[in-house]
């Protein structure tokens, strides 16, 4: 993992996430772009997001690399998600919640 990730407040080792760049930046084109670009996140190789829980952030990521999530993901969930999803351009992942979306309303 070459990517530290500071959610929420940061104010504790709870707060902190360690990724490899690569495969966080294939998920969200937001953050591809400031790794790619002569940005201060590319050089520190840290990442914040101040308005994500760390809880929020843990689901974000099982529902984008892992199949089996995905296929889980609630009404409630896809709620929660979407809107960082949306901000942070991980494009994925906002198909899958609109998909869980478009089903619930489908069986509505």
């Amino acid at each position: 993992a070459d990517l530290k990730v500071v959610l929420g407040g940061g104010a504790s080792e709870d707060d902190v996430r360690w990724h490899n760049s690569a495969i966080l930046a294939s998920k969200s084109c937001y953050i591809d772009t400031m790794l790619a670009t002569p940005m201060k996140e590319s050089q520190e190789r840290q990442v914040t997001f101040p308005e994500i829980t760390p809880e929020l952030w843990d689901n974000m990521l099982k529902f984008v690399q892992d199949p089996k999530a995905a296929r889980k993901m609630t009404m409630a969930d896809a709620l929660a998600v979407l809107p960082m999803y949306d901000k942070y351009q991980f494009n994925e992942g906002k198909e899958l919640c609109e998909d869980v979306m478009e089903e619930y309303f489908k069986e509505t």
